[in-house]
């Protein structure tokens, strides 16, 4: 059970984006998304360049 969803809709004040530990977190009880910025940030970072990779070829 995904925590930022509620009878099929993301609830109201939910964070923008959901980062799960999937290993230790199966059910997605905890988004971490507000307590890993950073994780985010960089990932975030991440699938911008591949997307303009892909965008130039």
């Amino acid at each position: 059970m995904n925590s930022d969803i509620e009878n099929g809709t993301i609830k109201a004040d939910a964070p923008a984006a959901q980062l799960y530990n999937l290993k230790g977190d199966v059910n997605q009880n905890t988004n971490g998304y507000s307590q890993f910025s950073e994780v985010v940030k960089d990932m975030d970072a991440k699938l911008k360049a591949i997307v303009n990779q892909n965008k130039t070829r």
